[in-house]
């Protein structure tokens, strides 16, 4: 992006990256690790990093649906097949449909907003945070 003194600031993809507990989680690797969640009921999936009060930003898999959402620990189970614990996510959230930009990209900070405004917080499992 330029500015109106024609200087160049790089914005984007720095901003998806997760700092939970101090540990650098990236999202389309735990969306990668998901990947076999997607089927007839699980259209798409996006991770994004929530603010938490313990670790920071904790990891939070929004699954796009229109059946049951999974059970949190079946998403755990699923990504620690490949993924290292810490960026497991603590959060499963279930939506009718991602926000989308202009060329058909989930648009993470509209999804971002819609899940910080909501007031049905994110659940977690067993009411406690999952590391």
């Amino acid at each position: 992006m330029r500015d109106d003194d024609g200087c160049l600031t790089v914005v984007g993809r720095l901003t998806q990256m997760i700092n939970s507990g101090g540990e650098k989680v990236f999202p389309c690797e735990v969306e990668r690790a998901l990947s076999d969640l997607l089927g007839p009921d699980v259209h798409d999936l996006a991770v994004l990093g929530l603010p938490d009060a313990q670790w920071g930003e904790t990891v939070v898999a929004v699954l796009e649906t229109t059946g049951e959402c999974p059970p949190l620990e079946q998403v755990r189970e699923l990504a620690a097949r490949t993924i290292a614990r810490f960026k497991l996510p603590t959060r499963v959230v279930a939506v009718p449909e991602l926000p989308r930009n202009a060329t058909g990209k989930v648009d993470r900070p509209a999804l971002r907003a819609l899940l910080e405004s909501t007031q049905e917080r994110p659940r977690v499992d067993g009411g406690a945070a999952v590391r």
